[in-house]
């Protein structure tokens, strides 16, 4: 669909009666200017990670901020630590991964290309919630990817910011917990910069 210049949120969540699974969601358009945000749960003791995937059409520098919050049913004596890393388009790390608390916070100088930044929880963590930035100068051509875990309740999201009217096409994908029995299946809710519902699927 033409979306107009500005703010939009995609806002995934686990569908009513299914159970924790995982999710992804890819925003196809021309130009997502500047960066964009992503968030939703993270496993415990370094389950499947959240991540964004981006592509680079020139040399750039990348801001990545990340921030995680323990759930408060499973952080009581529990420590919390993050660890980040970027991959290259053929899956391999570009240096050793960040990590910190439940905070982490750095720059990546990058070739033109495909990436994904990853955060999953450190050894040892209990599950959380997590939001991660990413912001350039040049902004991410092609579109952007955000996906991770999920469970109900709680939201998964991709946050990007369209500088000039463009078609975008935007699609969802959803798979069950490797110890869930039955189906995972999200909605997905397209929201404007004043949370105003643009569209929802299925």
């Amino acid at each position: 669909r033409m979306l107009d210049p500005g703010f939009y949120i995609t806002e995934v969540r686990t569908a009513s009666g299914t159970r924790a699974g995982y999710w992804g969601v890819g925003v196809s358009t021309p130009l997502v200017s500047g960066g964009f945000n992503l968030g939703g749960s993270l496993e415990e003791d370094q389950g499947s990670p959240g991540f964004g995937a981006v592509y680079l059409p020139a040399a750039d520098t990348v801001h990545v901020k990340v921030g995680a919050q323990p759930l408060p049913a499973a952080a009581v004596g529990s420590a919390f630590g993050l660890q980040v890393r970027v991959l290259d388009a053929n899956h391999n790390p570009l240096g050793s991964p960040v990590t910190g608390g439940t905070s982490a916070e750095f720059d990546q100088q990058l070739n033109p290309g495909f990436y994904v930044f990853e955060v999953r929880s450190a050894a040892g963590s209990p599950r959380a919630t997590f939001q991660m930035e990413l912001s350039n100068s040049a902004g991410f051509a092609g579109g952007v990817n955000a996906g991770g875990f999920l469970v109900p309740g709680l939201v998964g999201f991709g946050a990007f910011y369209l500088p000039s009217a463009q078609s975008a096409s935007i699609v969802t994908y959803s798979l069950p917990h490797y110890d869930n029995v039955g189906a995972s299946c999200v909605t997905l809710t397209l929201l404007d910069a004043n949370r105003k519902v643009v569209a929802t699927a299925p």
